[in-house]
């Protein structure tokens, strides 16, 4: 029920409409606790070394307390960690636009909980971030998502030269790992007069 509302107190009319078998005061002490754990899961203390950690902040309309749906951005970071299992690590709300203060202050927060070595970060390509990771985690690598590039090739390129990027880029993903990086490469050469700054 929780996952499918968009507050507590839409939970608790859910609940009531439903006729649960629980008073007001029992269901606030169930959302107290709830919001309790889910606090203290955030602040735990992470592992030193991940794997990988793939980061992204998503635009999302929530509820304010009048009612009114007001535009935020929710930052996640999951990690994997050395036996290859998924975990979140950060996840926050935020009302303003994605600026890199808000990653920075994720990178940090997951640092002073235990974070010290990432082997790679998939992110996307906000302005000034690859510097902000390689001066806090100097030895991890970086990679953008490729959902973020395709959505950047599709807004930088024309029309038919983004069909043929998409179309490689395709094939690309269906290679074995040592050609895809000669292939990719030699992608980008092919579309470098049509779209330099690209």
């Amino acid at each position: 029920l929780l996952l499918g509302t968009k507050s507590f107190a839409e939970l608790g009319r859910t609940v009531r409409r439903l006729g649960l078998p629980y008073t007001p005061e029992e269901l606030e002490e169930i959302l107290q606790t709830l919001e309790r754990e889910g606090r203290e899961y955030f602040q735990r203390p992470l592992a030193s070394d991940y794997l990988m950690i793939l980061m992204d902040a998503k635009v999302l309309y929530v509820r304010d307390e009048q009612g009114h749906l007001v535009k935020s951005h929710v930052l996640t970071a999951l990690g994997v960690n050395l036996e290859g299992r998924k975990e979140i690590l950060h996840y926050k709300l935020f009302y303003r636009s994605e600026v890199l203060e808000t990653w920075k202050n994720a990178l940090l927060d997951m640092k002073n909980r235990g974070l010290t070595r990432v082997g790679l970060f998939v992110t996307d390509d906000v302005s000034g971030l690859i510097g902000l990771i390689r001066g806090l985690f100097p030895l991890a690598d970086h990679q953008l998502c490729t959902v973020h590039l395709l959505r950047n090739a599709r807004y930088h390129l024309e029309k038919e030269t983004y069909q043929f990027f998409l179309q490689r880029f395709k094939e690309i993903l269906t290679s074995p790992m040592d050609m895809a990086r000669e292939k990719f490469l030699a992608l980008c050469e092919t579309i470098e007069d049509q779209a330099p700054a690209w």
